[in-house]
C-alpha cells in the first residue's frame, strides 16, 4: 500500500495496527521496498526485523514511539530514502539495534537516537555512511 504522506495513513491518528484481531507488537518484514509512510505512527510496534529489504522508503517508521529494537538484515544494502531531517526512526525510542548489512542514505536513518544503548554490527558489514549514529550519545555497548 502507498501513502502519499504520513496524513494519509490511518495509523498517524490510531497508532494500533490488528491482524488477525490481535494487537502487532513484532514484524518481521520481507518486502524488497517498503513504501513511504507504511508503519508512520504505529506506536504498538516495538521490535522490528527487516529481513531482505533493500529499499525504504520516507517516514516508514516515524513515529512508532513504542519502538525499541529494530533488526536490519540479510540484505548486501539497504537503500533508505527517507530525507526527514529526524532519520527513518523520528519520534521513537529505540535502545537495541542490529546492523546486519551496508547502509546507503541521504540522511543518517539513526540521527539524534539518543535512547540507542546496544548497537550490534554484523560481520558482513564494511561500510557504514557518514554520521551513521549522529546523536546516539546514549550507545554504551557495541559489539561487533
Amino acid at each position: 500500500m502507498t501513502f502519499g504522506d504520513a496524513d494519509a495513513n490511518p495509523l498517524t491518528y490510531a497508532h494500533n495496527l490488528y491482524c488477525g484481531g490481535e494487537l502487532v507488537t513484532q514484524a518481521e518484514l520481507s518486502p524488497a521496498r517498503l513504501n513511504d509512510y507504511a508503519f508512520c505512527g504505529a506506536s504498538c510496534l516495538e521490535d522490528v526485523r527487516l529481513q531482505g529489504v533493500q529499499q525504504i522508503g520516507c517516514g516508514v517508521f516515524n513515529g512508532c514511539t513504542g519502538l525499541k529494537a529494530v533488526s536490519l538484515d540479510e540484505v548486501s544494502t539497504l537503500t533508505i530514502e527517507d530525507d526527514n531531517e529526524g532519520g527513518l526512526f523520528a519520534d521513537s525510542d529505540l535502545e537495541t539495534v542490529y546492523l546486519g548489512c551496508d547502509l546507503d542514505y541521504t540522511i543518517s536513518p539513526f540521527v539524534g537516537q539518543a535512547g540507542i544503548t546496544d548497537l550490534k554490527i554484523g560481520e558482513g558489514v564494511s561500510t557504514i555512511g557518514d554520521n551513521a549514529f549522529d546523536g546516539c550519545e546514549g550507545i554504551t555497548e557495541v559489539t561487533l
